[in-house]
C-alpha cells in the first residue's frame, strides 16, 4: 500500500515543464569490476571453503548458485577437482568455464571470525595538463572490515586534477542472518534485480558475448566502487519469513551529478564523477534521487518487483528546484522444466520501455530470445541497456529489438556460440529524425586442441541502414597449469569507408611462486570500432574503441611480499601517430587478514 500511495503521489505531482530536453554524455568504464575480477584471478577462491559473499564475489555466481555449491560440499564432501562443480545443481558449462580462472581447489581451512582487507592506490596520467588548480594524482583509498555477521566498507577517492583528497566518499554497514533477517544494509549500497532494465550490472558489462540474456540478479550488495554515480544511499533489507519466501525492501535518496543549459535540463551521466574543472564541479550533485521499492520471490521460481523514483533537478547543489522526472518499474521472471520467462517495463514520466524474454539452459545447450525497447527519453541512472555500449542508459543509442542467441557444445572440446539481432536505432530528443534499422550476427568457435591450446574463430556482420562493418578474427589461448598463460590474437575489420587490421599478444602469469605478471603488446592500424584490449574480459567488459596507427603497451606486476601483504604496479602506454603518447602509471598496496 505504500508503494501504491507513493506512486500516485509521484504522478499525480509530476512537473516536468522545464524539461525540454533530455541527452546523455560521456563514456563511463567499468575499471573497478576489471581490477576486482584481475585480483580475483591472482587470488582465486577455494570452492572448498569460500563462504556465500566470497562466492557472489565472482559475477557469474547468483545466491541461488552459491547456496547450491556450498549445500553440495556439505552433503558430498570437499571437491577433489573444479570439474566436480559440474555435478552442483543449477551449474552449466557455459558458467563453470567463464569462473575457472578465478577459483581453485585446496583443503579446506578453519575460518577466522573476522577478515580485514584495505587497499591504497595511487595512480598518474602523463602528459600532465596544465593550468589545472588541483594535483595531477589520482588517489584510492578503500577499508572492508568482516566480524562474524557484520560487514563494513568505507572509501575515499580523488580523480585526477580533483582538489579535495575527500571528493568521493562512501560508507555502508551490512548486518546478516539475524532471525528472518538475511540482510539489512545502512549507507551506500547497490542493487542488482531482474533484467538490468532499472538496476543493472555495472556499466560496460555486455550481454552478447556470452549469450546472456537472462539477468543473473545479485540482490543487495555494499557498494565497494568508486562510480560516484552509480550507487544508492539508504537503507535496504532482505527477509526470508518462511523457507520458501524472500522479501526485498528498499529506500534511498541519493545526490547525482548533472547539467544545466540554458532553460533546459540535460541529463549527465559520469561514471567517475570528474570534478577537476569549473565546469566539472558546477555538475556536481545537481540531482537529488528519491527511490523506493520492494521485491518478492517464492521459491526462486516466481519473482516479481517494484520501483518508484522521483529524481529533482536543482540550479546547483543547495538552489531552487527547476523540475523532476518521475519512474516506475515492474518485473516479473519464472522458471519451468528448465525454461524461464522474464519481463520487466518501466515508465519515465509518459515514456514506457521494457524487455520480454524466454531462455532454455541445459548443460549442452542453451537457447535465448529477448525482445526490448528502449526509448531516448527512458532513461535510469541504475540500468544497462542490451547493446554492448559504454553508456549506461538509453540515451543517445536508444532502440528496439529482438535478439537470439544459440550456444551448444558440440564435443567435449568444441563450442559454438551464435547470435542473430534485427534492431532498430531510434532518434534521441529529436523526434523528426528517421529510424535507423539494423542487422547484427556472429558466430564463434572454440575448439581445445587438449588441455593445453585452445583455438577460437569469430566472424561478425553488422548492418545499420546502407553502413556494413565485419569482423574476423582468429585466437590461440596456451595456458601451461596455471603459472604461463599466453594469447596471441589477429583481428581484421571493415566498414563501409575504410579497413583496419591489428595484432595483439599477451603473455601473464605467476614466476617464483609469490610473482604474478600480465603484459599485453597491441599494434593497430584500423578504422574506427577497432578495440584496446587492456581490459581483455571476454563476453564481459566492453572496451574502449580505437583508431589511427600505432601501438599499446599494457605491464601488470604483482609481488606478495607476505600471506597478508602485497604490492603491484601498472603501466599503459598508448603511441598514436599524429597525437603525443600517453602513459599512465598506478602503484597499489593490498592488506588482507
Amino acid at each position: 500500500m505504500l508503494i501504491a500511495a507513493l506512486f500516485v503521489f509521484i504522478v499525480t505531482s509530476s512537473d516536468s515543464s522545464v524539461i525540454s530536453q533530455t541527452s546523455f554524455e560521456g563514456a563511463v568504464t567499468s575499471d573497478n569490476l576489471a581490477d576486482e575480477l584481475q585480483t580475483l584471478k591472482d587470488n582465486p577462491i577455494s570452492i572448498n571453503t569460500a563462504k556465500e559473499q566470497e562466492f557472489l564475489s565472482i559475477y557469474w555466481i547468483t545466491p541461488e548458485l552459491a547456496k547450491s555449491i556450498i549445500q553440495t560440499r556439505q552433503t558430498s564432501g570437499e571437491f577433489k577437482k573444479i570439474n566436480e562443480l559440474k555435478n552442483v545443481p543449477g551449474m552449466t558449462g557455459e558458467i563453470l568455464k567463464l569462473i575457472t580462472p578465478y577459483i581453485r581447489v585446496d583443503v579446506p581451512q578453519k575460518h577466522d571470525n573476522y577478515s580485514i582487507q584495505m587497499r591504497q592506490r595511487v595512480q598518474n596520467n602523463l602528459p600532465e595538463i596544465e593550468d589545472t588548480a588541483g594535483i595531477p594524482y589520482k588517489t584510492y583509498t578503500r577499508l572492508k572490515v568482516d566480524y562474524k555477521r557484520v560487514s563494513s566498507s568505507a572509501l575515499i577517492e580523488k580523480d585526477y586534477y580533483e582538489k579535495s583528497y575527500y571528493d568521493f566518499t562512501s560508507v555502508g554497514v551490512m548486518l546478516q542472518n539475524y532471525g528472518i533477517v538475511e540482510k539489512i544494509v545502512a549507507g551506500d549500497y547497490v542493487l542488482d534485480f531482474a533484467e538490468n532494465l532499472f538496476f543493472g550490472i555495472p556499466p560496460g558489462v555486455t550481454f552478447k558475448s556470452q549469450g546472456m540474456i537472462k539477468g543473473r540478479s545479485k540482490g543487495i550488495k555494499l557498494n565497494t566502487t568508486s562510480g560516484e554515480n552509480n550507487f544508492l544511499r539508504g537503507t535496504a533489507i532482505e527477509l526470508k519469513p518462511v523457507h520458501s519466501i524472500k522479501n526485498y525492501l528498499f529506500f534511498a535518496s541519493t545526490p547525482i551529478d548533472g547539467k544545466i543549459e540554458g532553460d533546459e535540463i540535460k541529463i549527465y551521466y559520469d561514471y567517475e564523477g570528474d570534478h577537476s574543472t569549473s565546469t566539472g564541479m558546477e555538475k556536481k550533485d545537481r540531482i537529488k534521487e528519491n527511490l523506493l521499492g520492494t521485491r518478492l520471490e517464492y521459491n526462486n521460481k516466481l519473482k516479481v518487483g517494484t520501483t518508484v523514483c522521483r529524481n529533482t533537478y536543482y540550479s546547483n547543489p543547495e538552489g531552487n528546484e527547476l523540475g523532476t522526472h518521475n519512474i516506475f518499474s515492474m518485473d516479473l521472471s519464472g522458471s519451468y522444466a528448465g525454461i524461464e520467462w522474464f519481463t520487466e517495463t518501466g515508465k519515465c514520466d509518459s515514456v514506457w520501455a521494457g524487455v520480454v524474454g524466454l531462455e532454455y539452459r541445459k548443460p549442452e545447450c542453451k537457447i535465448g530470445s529477448l525482445y526490448r525497447y528502449y526509448p531516448s527519453l527512458f532513461y535510469t541512472f541504475h540500468g544497462t541497456p542490451f547493446s554492448d555500449r559504454s553508456i549506461t542508459t538509453a540515451g543517445e543509442l536508444a532502440e528496439k529489438g529482438n535478439y537470439l542467441y544459440v550456444g551448444y557444445k558440440v564435443s567435449n572440446n568444441t563450442f559454438l556460440n551464435c547470435y542473430y539481432d534485427f534492431f532498430a536505432r531510434l532518434p534521441n530528443s529529436d523526434l523528426t529524425k528517421p529510424v535507423s534499422n539494423g542487422t547484427e550476427y556472429s558466430f564463434d568457435v572454440e575448439q581445445k586442441i587438449n588441455n593445453i591450446i585452445a583455438l577460437t574463430g569469430k566472424y561478425a556482420y553488422k548492418k545499420l541502414d546502407e553502413s556494413i562493418d565485419q569482423q574476423f578474427r582468429v585466437q590461440t589461448d596456451i595456458s601451461c597449469r596455471n603459472t604461463i598463460n599466453f594469447r596471441f590474437r589477429v583481428e581484421r575489420m571493415t566498414t563501409e569507408s575504410s579497413t583496419g587490421n591489428s595484432g595483439y599478444v599477451g603473455i601473464g602469469g605467476r614466476a617464483f611462486k609469490k610473482l604474478f605478471f600480465d603484459t599485453r603488446v597491441a599494434l593497430f592500424e584500423t578504422a574506427p570500432l577497432m578495440y584496446e584490449y587492456e581490459a581483455d574480459l571476454p563476453g564481459l567488459m566492453t572496451n574502449q574503441c580505437i583508431s589511427g596507427k600505432g601501438k599499446r603497451l599494457y605491464l601488470f606486476l604483482k609481488y606478495n611480499i607476505h600471506p597478508a601483504l602485497s604490492i603491484s604496479g601498472k603501466c599503459s602506454m598508448l603511441s598514436k601517430e599524429g597525437t603525443s603518447a600517453s602513459q599512465k602509471y598506478g602503484v597499489q598496496i593490498d592488506f588482507k587478514k
